[in-house]
């Protein structure tokens, strides 16, 4: 029933939380962003044998698709990466699919064309 709602006021601002003490603070680095971690993770052994599993599947896969057939979205970076979970039986983030696929790209611009990819809206 709408008399047991409670009425907000929004015409009065939020309260301030208040801050926490000296010793409980502590600072967040900047630089711990999906790039740092992706980066990070590239150096790992399951980064290095992701990378070059994906890099040697999508050249074969490139090569195995003649030019009039080619198409956005033919080779799906997000298979790629299942596939290499599956057979390497390594950890891949999902947050890295995006920067796989352009790093792939940079390394195999052929596969521009069969690799959708859309425009970044964060860091």
């Amino acid at each position: 029933m709408i008399e047991d709602q409670v009425e907000l006021d929004l015409s009065r601002p939020w309260p301030q939380a208040p801050q926490a003490p000296a010793d409980e603070q502590r600072e967040i680095p900047l630089e711990r962003t999906i790039q740092a971690e992706y980066d990070a993770w590239r150096g790992t052994e399951d980064g290095i044998e992701a990378w070059r599993f994906i890099r040697e599947r999508g050249k074969q896969l490139s090569a195995a698709v003649p030019p009039g057939k080619r198409k956005k979205g033919a080779l799906s970076i997000d298979w790629l990466v299942q596939l290499a979970r599956k057979e390497l039986h390594i950890s891949v983030n999902n947050d890295y699919r995006a920067l796989l696929s352009r790093d792939l790209i940079e390394v195999h611009p052929e596969l521009s064309d069969l690799i959708e990819r859309r425009r970044r809206t964060a860091a």
